[in-house]
């Protein structure tokens, strides 16, 4: 961080991230031989998120520092906030930096995360902003459980951690397989059995619901996933392009 608060490290270095209209997803260009619901939860994860960097990724020691950096900034207005991704996942290199966060104050968190950049997507539950030097920031807002006198609602820390760790072949994977078990994968929601959640809280309780043992962030990629995908160890192949491991 810079002497006047600027999240702009020199070390970084230049990071584009774009979208061009021929990488935009929708669900009726993801062939994914018959998983139609695969391909719309594909395509809501990645519309947006897809990132093209211009050999522009960085080692994983910088950008991981560079979060740990970030994230002590704004921890102060959260309850809890944890930095998910490819850097979670630990791959040799990053191009974009996600947090998963329930906020204790929203305003002030985003306030404080959109000072040093451009917003280039804001909702009730995220918040993407694009720093001086291009680096790409993915803030994911977590909901913590309710319970009142009349009903009791589940969190949904567990899955947007989750989905937001990846990688793409992982979050794939889950979903195929919640569609051949009579489920469904909702991203950033839950696993569901027709309208009631079963599954969202923890990644655990996620991976339970689907059969699965716990898979640390590092093995979430490649064959390590491929094979829960379907029984028999069967994975749709993946549209080109949306390779994410």
């Amino acid at each position: 961080m810079t002497a006047n608060g600027e999240w702009v490290p020199s070390t970084f270095g230049r990071i584009t991230a774009l979208i061009p209209a021929q990488l935009k997803l929708n669900p009726a260009r993801l062939n994914l031989k018959g998983s139609g619901f695969c391909a719309s939860t594909l395509a809501a994860t990645r519309t947006w998120r897809l990132t093209v960097s211009s050999g522009a990724k960085v080692r994983l020691h910088v950008a991981r520092a560079w979060a740990e950096q970030i994230k002590e900034t704004l921890a102060p207005y959260c309850q809890r906030i944890e930095v998910g991704g490819s850097i979670r996942r630990r791959r040799d290199l990053v191009g974009d930096i996600d947090f998963i966060g329930e906020a204790a104050d929203s305003a002030a968190f985003r306030a404080r995360a959109k000072k040093n950049g451009r917003v280039k997507r804001e909702g009730d539950r995220v918040l993407a902003v694009e720093l001086a030097n291009g680096a790409g920031l993915d803030f994911w807002f977590a909901r913590p459980a309710e319970k009142t006198l009349f009903e009791e609602t589940a969190g949904d820390w567990g899955i947007r951690l989750l989905v937001s760790t990846g990688s793409l072949t992982h979050n794939v994977a889950l979903c195929q397989r919640a569609t051949a078990m009579g489920l469904q994968f909702k991203p950033f929601e839950g696993i569901f059995d027709k309208a009631t959640r079963i599954a969202s809280e923890t990644e655990a309780d996620v991976y339970e619901a689907l059969g699965m043992p716990f898979l640390v962030p590092t093995s979430r990629s490649g064959r390590v996933v491929r094979q829960y995908a379907l029984p028999g160890g069967t994975f749709l192949s993946m549209p080109a392009g949306l390779k994410h491991d």
